[in-house]
């Protein structure tokens, strides 16, 4: 039986006697990242990885040319002493215990269960406990009270010598069948209001859910005034944007034209009506910044014939937010092609 069918059977059988665990100072607040675009960041993620590190320049490709659309994992073929993860052009080091088990953050559980009502850093107290368990045991037990004194436990699961994916699985304990004993931590708080999980599909996701370890709220790019923050791109601060017309997306019946004077015009077409949408454009550090009506875009080029970058707006009042880390706005990442050239 592997590791993760041995656990997730664990889970859902019973509950083995709690065993002590180590100090849970050595699990950290948050994450330590880096960006795959610094200049030492292949030497970075080889102290990381140890002995038998490789593939990082490939690695470091990948995520640099497909930007957030990529998350994955860089282990040491030697099951060295940490793993690399990465979510875009966003990476951290992983490092494992003695036991083989990642070290996880306490964010990278509130990725995955959220206490509301409670203080934060009872949650955080509460993740630390169960996370250092994970780490010396490859599976660490919590339980959370609920306002009628019944439970939800949660284990949390983690692979051998693999740090990407934080597995999970939760049921209910009635009030009279609980033994506190049994857990790594235990939230009893009067001010619990509710909780919120979240998961990605996983191979036996009717048993065993998962999240990837870096959590979404934590990748954010920063912005720019109104601008989401690209890298400087020295061939965006040379190149000639004038009179170019640039595609949203293959099969979108949409152009953005880039006049003179910085002005830009965005024509579309649905339902065989044409819409012209003004707007404006200016390079800036390296970075070509656009405005379509409530939409700022951030471009950097890939070769003379495509754009690649993000978008934001400012949600309009009423408008329902996204996610609990919006920020008050919504992004999405898009690439635009030279107008033909598809």
């Amino acid at each position: 039986m592997s590791p993760i069918a041995k656990s997730v059977a664990t889970a859902l059988l019973s509950l083995a006697s709690a065993v002590a665990v180590a100090d849970p100072a050595v699990i950290a607040d948050a994450y330590d990242l880096h960006d795959v675009n610094d200049a030492d960041a292949a030497d970075a993620m080889a102290r990381c990885l140890g002995d038998g590190a490789g593939g990082v320049k490939d690695f470091i490709a990948t995520h640099a040319r497909l930007g957030d659309r990529t998350r994955s994992e860089l282990e040491a073929r030697t099951g060295g002493p940490g793993a690399v993860v990465a979510a875009g052009p966003f990476w951290a080091c992983v490092a494992f215990s003695p036991e083989g088990f990642p070290a996880w953050p306490v964010e990278a559980l509130g990725g995955a269960i959220t206490v509301r009502g409670v203080d934060p850093s009872v949650q955080a107290e509460w993740a630390r406990k169960v996370l250092a368990q994970v780490a010396h045991e490859g599976e660490g037990r919590g339980l959370v009270i609920l306002s009628n004194g019944d439970g939800v436990q949660f284990n949390v699961i983690a692979e051998d010598h693999k740090a990407s994916l934080l597995h999970y699985t939760s049921r209910k304990i009635l009030k009279d069948e609980i033994d506190r004993t049994r857990f790594a931590a235990v939230i009893d708080d009067p001010k619990f209001s509710g909780m919120s999980t979240t998961r990605i599909g996983t191979p036996n996701d009717a048993v065993l859910s998962a999240v990837f370890a870096l959590p979404d709220a934590r990748l954010r790019k920063p912005t720019d005034g109104e601008y989401v923050h690209e890298r400087a791109d020295d061939a965006t601060a040379r190149f000639d944007f004038t009179g170019t017309r640039w595609q949203f997306g293959k099969g979108l019946d949409a152009v953005l034209e880039l006049q003179a004077d910085g002005q830009a015009v965005e024509t579309s077409k649905a339902n065989n009506v044409e819409r012209k949408t003004p707007g404006s454009w200016r390079v800036e550090g390296g970075v070509l910044h656009i405005a379509l009506g409530a939409a700022r875009f951030s471009m950097v080029l890939d070769g003379s014939r495509t754009l690649t970058g993000d978008a934001r707006r400012k949600l309009f009042p009423g408008e329902a937010a996204p996610d609990a880390d919006h920020d008050g706005d919504l992004r999405w990442s898009l690439t635009l092609k030279r107008a033909g050239w598809w």
